[in-house]
């Protein structure tokens, strides 16, 4: 349904914001729609795989289908430590010694679309501290100035 949505808006600028599961989920809707053109993605503490050549974004950076890759990573994210157990790398598709995004960041970027790649550290926050009325202006402010 997602991949038909994406495909919905194709011309657009799309910005796409995608949280904690949905990223693994919105990364697999654009592989399925052919990687429409989209303007800037953010993934906010990331449950899908952080190997950029894996996960393919590599290929979309390069081939201009994304034009950012916005990476959000959480420093208290209990979550994804849990994830990055043996039980959770099954339930995520994530492979035996590959760290989910959200716990590691951006992994094997091609160093020639490094500069399309921006991180952000957030030292204080959990896994979705990030949506919480106090911190929730600021979040947003990261995704509309893109």
């Amino acid at each position: 349904n997602f991949a038909r949505l994406i495909a919905y808006y194709k011309g657009k600028n799309i910005v796409i914001v995608a949280h904690s599961e949905g990223t693994a989920t919105v990364l697999e809707a654009l592989r399925i729609s052919g990687w429409p053109k989209i303007k800037a993605l953010h993934l906010v503490c990331g449950a899908c795989d952080s190997n950029f050549e894996r996960n393919g974004l590599n290929f979309a950076l390069r081939t201009g289908k994304v034009g950012n890759v916005f990476v959000y990573r959480a420093d208290k994210d209990t979550a994804m430590k849990w994830e990055d157990t043996i039980i959770g790398l099954l339930m995520f598709g994530i492979s035996w010694n590959d760290l989910p995004l959200g716990l590691s960041g951006a992994m094997n970027v091609s160093p020639w679309q490094a500069d399309k790649v921006v991180q952000m550290d957030w030292p204080d926050y959990s896994h979705s501290e990030c949506w919480l009325p106090r911190n929730f202006d600021k979040t947003m402010a990261h995704f509309v100035d893109t």
